[in-house]
């Protein structure tokens, strides 16, 4: 099945990579790529130090995936991209109008009794 992947959307060219969580022991240290992997629904990158020592680290650690640019941008500080926040804005006003849809409904309803 050529062209079908569970692989990320890393450039293949990409041999080496730099570990970004600031709380990892391995912090900012470059490691030489062995392989990217899938397990458990969460992306991996399996590395091999400078020693020779195989390891395995989650994607999203490291700055071999490419940066959400919103996150870049926003540092983390908001929990909603603006097109989240507009959509939500979009259901509540169509909740809004289903409701009083239905309470005008109800009002003809009893003024029929």
């Amino acid at each position: 099945m050529q062209g079908v992947t569970t692989a990320p959307s890393v450039p293949e060219q990409r041999r080496r990579f730099r570990i970004i969580h600031r709380f990892h022991p391995l912090y900012d240290q470059e490691f030489e790529l062995v392989q990217y992997r899938r397990s458990w629904g969460t992306a991996y990158l399996d590395y091999q130090d400078k020693a020779g020592k195989h390891g395995s680290i989650p994607l999203e650690w490291t700055d071999a995936e490419c940066a959400d640019a919103f996150l870049e941008v926003s540092c983390n500080r908001s929990y909603f991209r603006v097109e989240e926040l507009l959509r939500l804005v979009e259901l509540v006003e169509s909740l809004r109008g289903c409701k009083e849809d239905y309470a005008q409904h109800v009002k003809l309803n009893l003024s029929d009794k």
